[in-house]
């Protein structure tokens, strides 16, 4: 028998031989209540306000509260309690009390809900389910020094003016500070680009396929004032924006479709959150909700059912189904690690899952606070639960995570799916347990006179949760006392970096010691102020960027080893493999803009690539010749490589060909629409200047240069001649030509990369 479960079979037996010898019939559910209520609530209250004084090394009045056997007894002046009763309790009269007498004494008094709390808990008897003793004191004293919290990334947003510089190139704030230190360093910042470069950048940049012709002639035609603004504007309105920009959150959060392992079960109903993701950015909900939501969207707004697909967050990671019996203990710590870390890399740019063995040897996380981190996610599981999605409005299963959900299922199930204690490991081995720890949160991001308790509230019918979740996501908010300043640089960097190619920071993920230092510290503090400012507006924040005459430069004519850090001048950005895949889609005419759904693994499939299934041990080949993640952790910024497989994929791999070959016939069906000479395939007359032309205005953003045109021109007609000797299945002659040229479009740098 567990220590726990030993203890709660005493209680029991201790309730049994008090003075009350006929018993209730209802006994045995009220001690269950009060038992979950004094691991939810009242440990901690008694933890933190009270065994200072009343344990057995220092008890005043001869009163110990450690122990159930020490509470009944009481001290000097008699039993503390009488169960059942606490009307008629000693304890209860003393913290209620409003002369000298109330307890605790020389403190401010308990507040309104954890003396209704106590008061429950003594009229349900006054359980325990182990002594209080050995447990983590939530009031212990913290050792961050103040060099700890006064680290760049830990200190309080700090809002500076930027200098006032006397040059016409700068249009806003951010414009002045980026100018400010390109001027220290005797540069001049680089011109702005040409309007038809500035589309396409803005276009692929926020809805992920290029700018049509029509979409260009319209912006150049624009000759009124904030014409800019009004692309930029309509672009962040597409619903193609949220399916862009998910992709880049969805990296960071480590999201798939299966499990990993051995086995890598899949899991049919992951995909919900995904789709909350898009529709999520797509309204603006703003990001602190959108935080929330993720961590505790079940206790903050369990009616809503995006709320609770939002936590589909937590289920994103890795979860091994066939445990071994002398395992289970160690694989729950593994996935608490796997929650913790991810919270903390994700939404803190902080490594937490390093303190899980030993204190951080560089941040100012101790193995304590570690501990108790992962104790907010204690008996968190995953499950499925039957609600309304996005793809299906009538009620279907969807993967979410929270407590009192059932826990999937796994091959082989030898033990519990998640343990109501947390204890304190040596080296994060679960066999060498120390002592019990209570929920907490990082010290160095909290204020120091502030308690966890400050951000737990119970609602009135507070159920099966224990509400740990939903405190963690109100501090992770918190701007003023909690994590709140830290988590709005995060994500302030983390846009930056996607329009720029690097972050302010170029550690994304580490905003800690060992993490790169901010490039601009002022204006990264401005752009997370702008964003609480703005109601936690990530398109709001989009905007600013993309109006700045920083984001609108071109290449700097005399280049510096130092202009990347300086943000001076742009550089040419790959584009992800998700986007070159879109590309050619896009202009294919197969094109399938349905949003939402469950994804495949296949290839050939026509819509999106947000849309492919996350299949761990089956990642998209396509996606990951180009760098895409393997998803078994968060990664903030993607690898880049060039290798020859690249382009051998892109001139010769069959879904690619058969998505050029859309747009050859594409291209000239549109030419016989819009021509009084027809291309034919007799090789007598091809008119081809106009297809060519088109080809380089949808799949490039411009016109082909003279030589371009002579060049392009030259292989399609020796293409053509060769295909009418060979003829290639399903295609005509010149449709056989010129996907060929399709193809070549489809390998060119200016294809895969943006300016």
């Amino acid at each position: 028998m567990s220590c726990v479960c030993l203890w709660t079979a005493l209680a029991a037996a201790s309730a049994h031989a008090e003075e009350r010898p006929n018993l209730p019939k209802d006994h045995a559910q009220r001690m269950k209540q009060g038992l979950e209520l004094f691991r939810k609530r009242v440990s901690t209250i008694l933890t933190k306000r009270c065994i200072t004084c009343h344990q057995p090394n220092r008890s005043e009045a001869d009163f110990d509260l450690t122990t159930r056997k020490h509470l009944l007894k009481g001290g000097e002046t008699g039993a503390a309690i009488k169960t059942g009763d606490a009307a008629a309790s000693l304890l209860m009269q003393r913290i209620i009390a409003e002369d000298d007498m109330r307890m605790p004494k020389d403190a401010p008094p308990l507040s309104k809900g954890e003396i209704q709390a106590i008061k429950q808990w003594i009229d349900l008897g006054a359980p325990y389910d182990g002594p209080l003793v050995g447990r983590e004191s939530a009031a212990a004293p913290r050792s961050i020094t103040d060099k700890q919290r006064n680290f760049w990334a830990f200190r309080p947003l700090v809002i500076n003016q930027p200098q006032q510089l006397q040059n016409d190139w700068s249009t806003s704030a951010i414009d002045r500070f980026v100018l400010a230190k390109i001027t220290q360093n005797g540069l001049q910042p680089a011109r702005l680009t040409s309007r038809e470069k500035l589309i396409r950048r803005a276009t692929l940049g926020l809805r992920g396929s290029p700018p049509t012709p029509a979409e260009i002639a319209d912006f150049l035609n624009d000759v009124k004032p904030a014409a800019w603004s009004r692309l930029v504007d309509r672009l962040l309105s597409s619903p193609a924006y949220g399916e862009r920009w998910a992709r880049h959150w969805l990296d960071v959060v480590r999201f798939a479709e299966s499990y990993g392992f051995e086995h890598d079960l899949d899991n049919d109903h992951a995909y919900h959150y995904r789709d909350f993701v898009i529709w999520a950015l797509n309204q603006d909900l703003p990001f602190d909700q959108f935080v929330q939501w993720q961590i505790a969207g079940d206790e903050l707004e369990p009616n809503n059912p995006l709320a609770r697909i939002a936590t589909g967050y937590l289920a994103a990671g890795v979860h091994n189904a066939d445990i071994a019996k002398v395992r289970v203990e160690q694989e729950r710590y593994d996935e608490l690690d796997d929650l913790a870390s991810t919270v903390g890399t994700s939404m803190l740019g902080i490594s937490i899952g390093c303190a899980r063995c030993h204190d951080h040897k560089f941040d100012p996380v101790s193995q304590q606070n570690y501990y108790r981190f992962i104790a907010t996610f204690e008996r968190t599981v995953r499950g499925e639960v039957e609600i309304p999605s996005l793809a299906i409005p009538s009620k279907s299963k969807v993967l979410v995570a929270g407590e009192g959900v059932p826990p999937l299922a796994r091959v082989y199930t030898p033990g519990p799916a998640f343990f109501t204690t947390t204890w304190f490991l040596r080296r994060g081995d679960a066999r060498l347990k120390t002592h019990e720890v209570l929920p907490g949160f990082l010290d160095v991001l909290t204020m120091p006179k502030a308690s966890p308790d400050q951000w737990r509230q119970l609602p009135p019918n507070a159920g099966n949760s224990t509400y740990r979740r939903s405190a963690l996501a109100r501090w992770l908010t918190d701007v003023e006392k909690g994590a709140g300043a830290l988590l709005a640089r995060v994500i302030s960097n983390r846009i930056w970096q996607h329009h720029f190619g690097r972050g302010i920071v170029s550690t994304p993920n580490d905003f800690g010691v060992r993490g790169e230092r901010p490039t601009h510290p002022e204006l990264l503090d401005y752009l997370a102020s702008e964003l609480i400012r703005s109601g936690w507006s990530l398109k709001h924040l989009h905007r600013r960027i993309l109006i700045s005459a920083t984001y609108q430069q071109g290449r700097a004519s005399s280049p510096t080893p130092h202009d990347e850090g300086l943000f001076r001048g742009r550089r040419p950005q790959r584009l992800e493999a998700e986007i070159i895949r879109d590309q050619m889609l896009a202009l294919s005419g197969q094109f399938d803009r349905r949003m939402y759904g469950a994804g495949t693994l296949n290839e050939d499939q026509p819509r999106r690539s947000i849309y492919f299934r996350i299949k761990r041990s089956r990642l998209i080949p396509s996606m990951t010749l180009f760098d895409a993640p393997d998803a078994l952790q968060g990664i903030g910024q993607r690898p880049e490589t060039t290798v020859a497989p690249q382009a051998l994929t892109l001139m010769n791999a069959r879904h690619i060909e058969k998505l050029a070959a859309g747009f050859a016939k594409r291209l000239i069906q549109d030419a016989r629409l819009q021509s009084s000479v027809l291309a034919t395939d007799t090789g007598d007359k091809l008119v081809l200047d106009p297809i060519i032309q088109q080809a380089y205005r949808e799949a490039l953003g411009r016109i082909p240069r003279r030589l371009e045109l002579i060049e392009a021109s030259d292989f399609v007609l020796q293409a053509h001649r060769e295909y009418l000797q060979v003829k290639r299945a399903g295609l005509s002659p010149l449709e056989s030509a010129l996907t060929d040229f399709c193809q070549a479009l489809f390998c060119l740098n200016e294809f895969i990369y943006v300016e």
